[in-house]
């Protein structure tokens, strides 16, 4: 893959990226003090994972408990596109094909993280 060059994502990936969005439009409102539209975009959010974790059919006990793991790996993902077709991957591309490695890896983690959960997350 080129520095610069689109992440391909299908219908799947692009749910964690609107988690992720949303997870990262979260935080940066918090930190700017707008309380109450972090905690509207918080419900807007929270919405979304559920339904998302309904589509897959995961417990929803499984995916409130290791839900942390989750947005992490959504934000991560979404940082790491920025890395790997922004401006940086202009500046730096041997960090831009990092940073797309680092991306496969979490991709696939989250696959992993799926699957165990639609086989009952370890109970």
């Amino acid at each position: 893959m080129s520095a610069g060059k689109a992440l391909g994502r299908g219908a799947e990936e692009e749910t964690w990226w609107v988690i992720g969005h949303l997870v990262n439009m979260e935080e940066h409102l918090f930190e700017s003090g707008l309380l109450d539209q972090a905690a509207l975009v918080r419900d807007v959010r929270r919405g979304f994972v559920e339904e998302w974790g309904r589509s897959l059919g995961l417990d929803g006990d499984l995916l409130r408990r290791d839900w942390c793991v989750y947005k992490h790996a959504f934000a991560l993902m979404v940082h790491l596109q920025e890395v790997g077709c922004g401006e940086a991957a202009f500046k730096a591309p041997e960090l831009a094909l990092k940073a797309h490695e680092v991306f496969e890896v979490v991709k696939s983690f989250v696959h992993d993280l799926v699957e165990y959960h639609r086989r009952g997350g370890g109970r």
